[in-house]
C-alpha cells in the first residue's frame, strides 16, 4: 500500500543523492536518509545503514532511492530486499559493478514481487525529441543519419581530490557512458541500436587514456553500424571542456561569461545530407564563456556551413526520469526487469580495456563532430594526471575518415 505523501528512504547522500533529495522534496515526499555520514541528513530521520533501520521504518518505506557508489549498489539492494522483499526501488546507474551483472539479475529473479527501475534521465528528454524531428524536417528523404557523435565530458579532478567516489571498475565508462547509450537509444533506429548494444565490441576502434590509479580516464569509440551510420562516442573525466558550438547571436537568455564553471560538456551531433544538427545538453557552455541557466538546452542546425537554426529548450530530464520512475513503481502495471543491454555493453568494453593494448596511438580528445579526433594525434595530458594513451584492438575494417563540418 502506498501512502500520501510518499515515504521515501534515500540511500546515499552524495552528489546524486542530493539531486534526488531536491527533486523528491519538490514532489512533497517525506524523506528518511540512509548514509554513514548521518550529519548530511540535516533534520531528516537518518540511519547509517539499511540494517540499522528500525523495522517500522523499513515497513513504512514506500519507495527506496539508491544513490550510493556503484560498488555498493548490489549489496544495498540485497539488504533492502532481505528486509522488504516486495520493495519498490529507484536505482541510480550503473545498476551494479561489471562482475556483478549475473548476480544482479539473479537477485531480481529471486524476488519476483520486487519492483526495480534504473534511472534513465534521457529517456524522455525534450531536447532529443527536437533533435530528431528537426533533422527529419531538414532532410525528409534521409531517415538514417550518416553520422552520429555523442560526447559527455567533465573535469572531475577537483571532485576526486575532495574525496568524491572514483569508479575503478568501469573507469571512464562508469560515469557518463550509460547516459550516452540512453541518448543513442533516442536518436538511432531501434534495430540499429539493438544490434550495436548486442554486437561484438571488437568491431569498434577504441582509443583510451589510462591512469595508474583511476584505470581509464578517457575513451573514444568509433564504429560503423548495421544501418551504415558512422558512430563516434567520447567521454573523459580529467579534461577541461572547450566548446566549439556556434557562438550565441542573441544572448538575452544567456548568463555572462564567467557565471558558470566551464568544466563539463554534453552534446549530440547528427549529420544527414547537408544538415548538421547539434544538441548541447545542460549544463551548456558556449564559446566566449557564455552559459545557460540550469535545465536549459540548446539546439543548433547548420546547412552547407550556414547556421539556420538556434533555439533554447527548457526541460529537466532527471526530474522527469525520477517522477516517471516513481509513477511506474507505485502504479498497477507490471514492471519488467531492467534492460541489461547497456550495462552488458559497458561491461564488455571495460573487459576489453583491461586487456593488453595491441598498439600505441594518440590519446582521445574532445574534438567536435566536425573533425576527426581519431586521427588528430593530440598528446596525452602531462603528469600529474599521468594518462597513458593506447589504441585497443583493430576496430572496424571499413572505417573511413569522418567528414568535416562545413
Amino acid at each position: 500500500m502506498v501512502t500520501t505523501p510518499l515515504r521515501i528512504s534515500l540511500v546515499g547522500l552524495g552528489v546524486a543523492g542530493r539531486l534526488h533529495r531536491s527533486i523528491l522534496g519538490r514532489m512533497g515526499a517525506r524523506l528518511t536518509v540512509v548514509d554513514p555520514q548521518q550529519e548530511r541528513a540535516g533534520e531528516a530521520p537518518s540511519w547509517p545503514s539499511v540494517d540499522a533501520m528500525p523495522t517500522a521504518a523499513v515497513a513504512g518505506t514506500d519507495v527506496w532511492s539508491v544513490c550510493c557508489p556503484t560498488a555498493d549498489h548490489l549489496g544495498v539492494l540485497r539488504r533492502i530486499l532481505a528486509r522488504q522483499p516486495s520493495a519498490r526501488v529507484v536505482l541510480e546507474k550503473p545498476a551494479c559493478a561489471s562482475a556483478e551483472v549475473d548476480d544482479f539479475r539473479q537477485l531480481l529473479a529471486s524476488h519476483p514481487t520486487a519492483r526495480v527501475v534504473v534511472i534513465d534521465q534521457y529517456a524522455h528528454a525534450r531536447a532529443l525529441d527536437a533533435l530528431g524531428t528537426t533533422l527529419a524536417a531538414h532532410e525528409p528523404g534521409r531517415p538514417v543519419p550518416q553520422r552520429v557523435r555523442v560526447a559527455f565530458t567533465k573535469d572531475r579532478a577537483a571532485d576526486i581530490a575532495a574525496g568524491r567516489f572514483v569508479d575503478r571498475d568501469y573507469g571512464v565508462l562508469g560515469y557518463e557512458w550509460l547516459h550516452m547509450l540512453a541518448v543513442l537509444r533516442r536518436v538511432l533506429p531501434a534495430p540499429a541500436n539493438t544490434a550495436y548494444l548486442t554486437g561484438d565490441v571488437g568491431e569498434s576502434l577504441l582509443r583510451a587514456s589510462y591512469h595508474p590509479e583511476f584505470h581509464t580516464t578517457a575513451l573514444e569509440e568509433r564504429t560503423v553500424l548495421a544501418s551504415g551510420t558512422t558512430l563516434e562516442m567520447y567521454s573523459s573525466i580529467l579534461e577541461p571542456y572547450v566548446s566549439d558550438a556556434p557562438a550565441p547571436r542573441d544572448t538575452s537568455r544567456w548568463l555572462p561569461p564567467g557565471a558558470a564553471r566551464a568544466d563539463r560538456g554534453r552534446y549530440v551531433c547528427m549529420q544527414a545530407g547537408e544538415t548538421h544538427a547539434r544538441v548541447d545538453l545542460d549544463p551548456v557552455i558556449a564559446p566566449g564563456g557564455w552559459s545557460l541557466p540550469r535545465n536549459t538546452h540548446r539546439l543548433t542546425v547548420r546547412r552547407s556551413g550556414e547556421l539556420v537554426e538556434d533555439r533554447l529548450i527548457t526541460d529537466s530530464p532527471l526530474e522527469t526520469a525520477i517522477r516517471r520512475g516513481i509513477d511506474t513503481l507505485t502504479g498497477e502495471a507490471p514492471v519488467g526487469a531492467p534492460d541489461p543491454g547497456p550495462l552488458l555493453r559497458i561491461s564488455r568494453l571495460a573487459d576489453r580495456l583491461r586487456g593488453p593494448a595491441d598498439a600505441n596511438g594518440p590519446a582521445p580528445t574532445a574534438a567536435s563532430a566536425g573533425g576527426d579526433p581519431l586521427e588528430a594525434g593530440h598528446p596525452a595530458p602531462a603528469s600529474p594526471r599521468a594518462h597513458r594513451p593506447h589504441r585497443v584492438g583493430p576496430g572496424h575494417p571499413h572505417l573511413s575518415p569522418a567528414p568535416s563540418t562545413p
